[in-house]
Formats: structure tokens, sequence, C-alpha cells
């Protein structure tokens, strides 16, 4: 299957198999939980839903601050947990179950955008990136920061390694960085051809992707620390 903000796709016939009727002005993120049951949608000045996949109904609506403007919405591994990344440079942990707030992580100050989050393989961290110059990582069970990583203003994209080992950080400066997790160190910085936008690794971690304004795929091997 595929989603997109207002439409459940069959990606084998590209044909829609349920549409999300949600009166949408603008495009959102979204994400399927990791057993593909449920598909959580953030739309702008809309509380974030969750759809169920099989029937196409709304299970539960969240209590969202009004001003919220997310720009990225990810499950935790284990499903419990989402995470968003929201305009006033905080990223907010929702319980699922419940559909509330279980915590608010300040990334930045109120004028900044967290542009992504990624949870680690495991769920036991979380990394943001905004349009300020740092990649934070979240120890997610206590809400506090164990590494800042300095990359440079403007971030759009952050991505785990399938092993969590690596950490992938987007940015405008044009460079993919690569970070060693246990310690926060900068391993090796990437050329790619204009600003970065996203990053992503293969699932056996051998290949990052990497994709910008200047209309190309990056395709980068990666060796093991």
């Amino acid at each position: 299957l595929l989603a997109s903000a207002d439409a459940i796709w069959d990606a084998e016939s590209r044909q829609v198999v349920h549409t999300l009727d949600q009166g949408r002005r603008g495009p959102g993120p979204v994400d399927f939980s990791p057993d593909g049951s449920l598909l959580a949608v953030a739309l702008e000045s809309q509380p974030i839903k969750l759809w169920d996949v099989a029937s196409g109904e709304v299970l539960r609506t969240f209590a969202e601050p009004a001003s919220d403007v997310t720009f990225r919405i990810v499950f935790s591994p284990a499903g419990a947990l989402l995470a968003t990344g929201v305009h006033g440079g905080m990223v907010r942990l929702w319980d699922v179950e419940r559909g509330q707030i279980a915590a608010t992580l300040e990334h930045g100050d109120e004028s900044d955008d967290v542009h992504d989050v990624a949870f680690s393989s495991d769920g036991e961290m979380l990394a943001s990136a905004g349009n300020d110059d740092a990649v934070r990582l979240w120890d997610v069970a206590s809400g506090q920061v164990v590494h800042t990583l300095r990359h440079g203003n403007g971030l759009y994209g952050v991505a785990f390694s399938p092993d969590s080992r690596l950490l992938a950080s987007a940015c405008c400066d044009r460079t993919v960085k690569l970070w060693d997790v246990a310690s926060g160190r900068l391993l090796r910085s990437l050329s790619h051809g204009d600003e970065v936008l996203t990053v992503i690794f293969s699932p056996d971690g051998r290949l990052l992707a990497s994709g910008g304004y200047d209309n190309q795929i990056y395709l980068w091997g990666v060796s093991r620390p």
C-alpha cells in the first residue's frame, strides 16, 4: 500500500483503496504504523487523525494544540508512540492509544521549524532536525538530549541506519553528514549538488540515498566505522 494525505492506494494496481475525506487545503505528512494497520495523517490547521487501514475509517482524533504546524510524523518501532516535528522548535511525542501528548521536547526556539524526526530501530533514541544548525539526539525515556550534532543552518532530513549505529543528516549547505551515534562524532561529509532535502538508508545499510533541489538522487556506498 501507498498513502498520500487524502488517499490509500494499492501500489501494484495503482488504484485508490480508500479516500480519506478531510477537506485538505494542502499536502501533509503521513506514516503507517509498523504493523500496517494504522495510518497517521497531519494536515495544516487540523488535528492528527489515525485511520484504520482496513476499513478507511477514523479511529482516533488527537487533542492537538491549535498552533501546531506539523512537518513530519513518524511511528515508533513498537507503534506505541508518534513523534511529530512542529513549528515553534518543538518535537511532540504522542501516546497513540490515548491520542494525547506524552512529552514535548524543545529542539529550538519559537521561530524554528522542526523539519524531520526519526526513531532508532529499538525506539530508545530519537533524532530531530530543523532550520537551525543542529541535529539533536534524544533519549526517548528521559526526554534528555544525548548529543547535539552541529551540521549547518537549515537542516531538512535525518535518518538512522538500520542498525542505528549511524545517523545521516541533510542540509541547505549542500552536504550530507554521517555521524557515529554512540559518540556523536562526525565520520564524513558528502557533497551533494544543491541543497539536500532528504536522506534514507537501504534496508541492509550498505547504501545511503540523498535527494535535493538539483533534481538528482545520489546513492552513496556506506562503510562501517
